[in-house]
């Protein structure tokens, strides 16, 4: 019985890694190094043009081949299984090349066109804006010497009022010290008029018993001395006498009666006559209050209503302000909205006048200052910064780059410390497009302040950026592309 025989397959061929291609073994290593060197397109047609070992890393952040990686890999694993014919795509055709440029043209045409429009917008609203605060500045205006002058007239009206109130009361204390004057006055003179009125008849009484007394006495002493029938002439005459004297009194005590009536009756009616004009100069002053209250009462009306359109004109102008205080918030946020150039992690920086601000770089040490974009949407605000003569070690040698983080209005809603990775790129601007050959390089975003030791600079050396067609017209373009994710780093 035969043993079956074991035959060994032995491989002579193997396929590249980078073109695909079926080599022998004792030529597979000087063809890796050979075709690792080689310059070739980017597949994708973002028109990057970089040596074929790093495809892979390219694919990774080009902005034409996201969500297509995967594809790509599938490709790029199946080709070493299915064919032996190198991929077509590593080597475009140039009819390819320019459909690819073509579509890239009109998609820069439409963003450039939405750009426009966009700006367009914030303009306009920015001059609906102005018109607006201007509008409220006119306003406030207004309204503040509206209120000036009604505060004027609310403390003059207030002044005058005071002055009329003070006056109506010295006044009525003029009248209230002339009445208690007159009461007193009237008193006095109804208590004389009453005493005398009561003294004189009393004292005319006393003096008519008195006189009847002696009268009778002088009788008695007549009738006593003097006999019956014997009555001499001069006992008679003495007689005459006393009757006649006694006629004389009497005649005497009614005209003194008489006369004390009449003075009694004038006494009283010239305080009747007084009485009247005191009850009508008091009838006049009740009048003269009564208008004066009125008047009083009126002010206060008025003062009160003064007071509510004060109130209303204050709300009106505390309204006014808030919408004002509104308007310059929005204004400021359209004007720093207005002054980002980005907000989608990609900026073109045109730097005209080269050989004068390298001059000026290379005689006062100056760092350019590009333009401000944010990463995304409310994200990290970054701005670009270039020195063209160079710094520390590399000045005059190279050109040095640099992204650096800024504080923006909403750092307190994101992640910090981080470290946001990207592609900085040195546009050719030759006069076929398919030429181009530009100089892309990874770089970091910092703080100020913040030191990483990964990509925190770029440098493109003087001679390389002189050649070529790098600079043109005496401008270079400089353009930045974030990656879609940043890194978050753990504080130390």
């Amino acid at each position: 019985m035969t043993e079956p025989v074991k035959a060994q397959l032995r491989f002579s061929k193997t396929s590249c890694y980078l073109c695909s291609e079926w080599l022998d073994d004792d030529e597979i290593e000087d063809h890796l190094l050979e075709c690792s060197r080689k310059s070739v397109a980017c597949p994708e047609g973002c028109g990057t043009v970089l040596a074929r070992k790093n495809i892979q890393s390219h694919w990774k952040r080009c902005t034409k081949a996201f969500g297509e990686t995967e594809q790509v890999g599938k490709q790029d694993n199946g080709s070493h299984m299915e064919a032996s014919v190198p991929d077509s795509r590593t080597s475009p055709s140039i009819y390819d090349q320019v459909h690819i440029l073509g579509e890239e043209l009109q998609c820069m045409r439409l963003s450039l066109n939405e750009e426009m429009h966009q700006r367009a917008e914030l303009m306009a609203q920015l001059q609906q804006l102005k018109r607006r605060s201007e509008l409220a500045d006119k306003w406030t205006a207004k309204v503040n010497a509206a209120l000036v002058s009604f505060n004027k007239l609310v403390s003059h009206e207030t002044n005058r009022r005071s002055v009329d109130v003070s006056g109506l009361e010295q006044r009525q204390n003029q009248l209230e010290l002339w009445r208690l004057d007159l009461t007193t006055r009237f008193n006095s003179i109804e208590s004389k008029s009453y005493i005398s009125a009561e003294s004189e008849p009393s004292y005319s009484l006393n003096e008519v018993s008195a006189l009847q007394e002696q009268m009778d006495r002088v009788e008695h002493e007549l009738l006593r001395l003097q006999a019956p029938e014997k009555l001499t002439s001069s006992d008679r005459k003495t007689l005459h006498i006393s009757g006649n004297m006694t006629e004389a009194n009497q005649q005497e005590n009614g005209m003194r009666s008489s006369r004390s009536e009449e003075s009694r009756t004038k006494d009283l009616e010239r305080i009747k006559v007084i009485v009247e004009d005191v009850v009508e100069k008091h009838a006049n002053i009740a009048c003269r209050l009564q208008d004066a209250l009125r008047q009083a009462f009126e002010c206060e009306e008025r003062v009160l209503l003064m007071a509510k359109q004060l109130e209303k004109y204050r709300r009106e102008t505390y309204y006014t302000k808030q919408r004002l205080d509104a308007l310059q918030s929005n204004l400021r946020l359209e004007e720093k909205l207005s002054a980002l150039s980005s907000s989608d992690g990609r900026v073109i920086w045109r730097i005209d006048e080269f050989d004068k601000r390298f001059q000026a770089s290379k005689d006062n040490d100056t760092m350019l200052k590009g333009p401000i974009f944010t990463n995304q949407p409310y994200g990290y605000v970054l701005q670009l910064e270039v020195s063209l003569y160079g710094i520390g070690t590399w000045r005059g040698r190279n050109l040095i780059a640099g992204l650096t983080v800024l504080q923006g209005s909403y750092d307190t809603l994101l992640q910090w410390p981080c470290m946001l990775t990207g592609t900085i790129r040195l546009r050719d601007q030759p006069d076929v497009r398919s030429n181009a050959m530009d100089i892309c390089k990874p770089i970091v975003a910092k703080r100020k302040g913040q030191q990483t030791d990964k990509h925190q600079f770029v440098y493109v050396p003087h001679d390389v950026l002189r050649s070529r067609n790098f600079i043109r017209n005496d401008t270079i373009f400089l353009e930045v592309i974030l990656d879609r994710e940043y890194q978050e780093v753990a504080p130390e």
